[in-house]
């Protein structure tokens, strides 16, 4: 399901470190398994509300060797039994050691509560709002950094709503990064069926709306008015963005209340 070759397109920045910890979710109607590694997929907020729900914002410094968090550098763990602490996964490996030495049982170093062997996660969480194939685009782009070349319109557009419902920003930058290359070699704008999804799936100020509008201003005139012309076809809202960009662009060119001008704009 996954290729993890890296594939041209465009980078995201260097992700966490992927932990140990798997993570299996059913995504989709037809319960769609992924197998995936946690940190990873923590990145977005949307699924560290669900996996991570204890954990305390990554900051500051690891409670045990005092040495900065930084994911970046070192794999992290949290308590999960408990208080939601941070720590470094070798400072944690080295605290179970020392516990396991002493015959100890192995408590949290802040709060004191048992620590629970976070490597072990046999639930499976079910997602069936989330679109399968836009996820599996979401998957690639964490693992590889990169989307999958050849994407269709469609893909994207379900990608980018994909990525806005799990808060997801950088990927939504490079989806729609790729749905205008992709638009600007074919020579072509989405379909409207398309717009739809897009506009039922985001909300108001949302960069996949913004560039349905950016796209479709920039077909000819005559095209360009079959589409508002098609109200069967056309969202309120869509059209609706469409005339707000055309009346900005408009007040650059207006020449104001200057009887000459406008003369001379009507009668020419």
């Amino acid at each position: 399901m996954l290729d993890p070759t890296v594939r041209p397109g465009i980078r995201k920045k260097a992700s966490l470190r992927m932990g140990r910890k798997t993570v299996r979710l059913n995504i989709g109607q037809a319960e769609e398994l992924f197998t995936l590694h946690e940190e990873l997929i923590c990145e977005s907020p949307f699924f560290r509300t669900i996996l991570q729900p204890q954990r305390k914002v990554v900051e500051g410094d690891c409670p045990v060797c005092h040495e900065a968090l930084d994911a970046t550098r070192m794999e992290l763990t949290y308590c999960s039994t408990s208080c939601g602490g941070n720590f470094h996964r070798a400072c944690i490996d080295d605290w179970i050691a020392c516990a396991a030495q002493g015959k100890l049982a192995t408590a949290c170093p802040l709060c004191r509560q048992p620590w629970a062997d976070d490597d072990s996660n046999s639930d499976t969480h079910r997602l069936p709002t989330l679109d399968a194939d836009a996820f599996d685009v979401f998957l690639t782009w964490l693992y590889a950094g990169s989307l999958p070349p050849d994407l269709q319109s469609r893909a994207l557009i379900n990608a980018h709503v994909l990525g806005e419902h799990v808060s997801a920003p950088e990927f939504c930058t490079s989806v729609v990064s790729a749905l205008i290359g992709k638009c600007v070699k074919d020579g072509a704008v989405p379909h409207t069926s398309h717009v739809w999804t897009a506009y039922t799936g985001t909300s108001r100020g949302s960069m996949l709306r913004k560039a349905m509008v950016v796209l479709y201003l920039n077909l000819s005139a005559d095209k360009f008015l079959d589409v508002l012309d098609d109200e069967c076809r056309l969202l309120p809202d869509f059209k609706w963005d469409l005339l707000r960009a055309l009346a900005a662009k408009r007040d650059d060119a207006v020449v104001g209340w200057d009887e000459d001008a406008l003369k001379a704009e009507v009668l020419s």
